[in-house]
């Protein structure tokens, strides 16, 4: 096996063991990730709750971004952000496994297709059922929401904390994303009734089934 592969292996398999606990702040807002974020349109909105907050709604924009005053208070919200996050995180974490949901839309063939085709659900899941999107299925016009339970070494924790401290986003979505190939059981499948249609007979073989992300 050549240098280059076993290499990649052991990275990872390394970030495949990542725990939410062994992070910290310094690894994750790196200089090239605040470099990416002052490029991003989402600074520009850091700039403009910087001027909500500073009451400096007429000072131009590219005026303040140059300040000491709006650097420091940009660097003071970034870590509140990174510790807000990491703090909502931990919360839904116990046992060292974390409950995730995805929202799919589906048509009357969905649990017949995903029974005998259906292998990968995605890396894209929320920590919050409530915050679940539908981000894929067969274009149907039922919505059904998917809850399964993962280790916390099996989410992509860098991320994770990223989306979530988006400030236009992070809130709203709650994503949580998991590494490609984590195995994923199906514990609950909620109807738009909130009824769990794994407690029917035709549903028993999902239940049984191991997907991956």
């Amino acid at each position: 096996m050549k240098i280059e592969n076993i290499i990649k292996e052991e990275i990872s398999s390394f970030l495949n063991e990542m725990s939410l606990h062994s992070m910290n702040y310094n690894n994750i807002i790196t200089p090239e990730y605040i470099k990416g974020l002052e490029m991003s349109d989402e600074y520009e909105r850091f700039i403009e709750n910087y001027q909500y907050e500073e009451n400096k709604t007429d000072v131009d924009k590219d005026e303040i971004e140059e300040t000491d005053d709006f650097k420091n208070w940009f660097r003071y919200e970034l870590k509140y952000l990174y510790d807000d996050v990491v703090d909502k995180l931990n919360d839904v974490i116990l046992d060292n496994t974390i409950d995730i949901w995805r929202m799919m839309t589906v048509d009357d063939n969905w649990i017949s297709n995903l029974h005998q085709k259906g292998k990968h659900l995605g890396i894209y899941w929320s920590w919050d059922e409530n915050a679940a999107e539908a981000h894929w299925g067969n274009g149907g016009q039922k919505r059904v929401t998917l809850k399964s339970n993962v280790r916390e070494e099996y989410v992509n924790w860098d991320d994770t904390i990223k989306l979530n401290m988006n400030i236009s986003l992070g809130e709203e979505e709650k994503e949580i994303r998991l590494f490609k190939n984590t195995s994923i059981k199906i514990i609950e499948i909620l109807d738009e009734n909130n009824h769990n249609l794994l407690e029917l007979p035709e549903y028993k073989q999902i239940k049984e089934k191991t997907f991956y992300a």
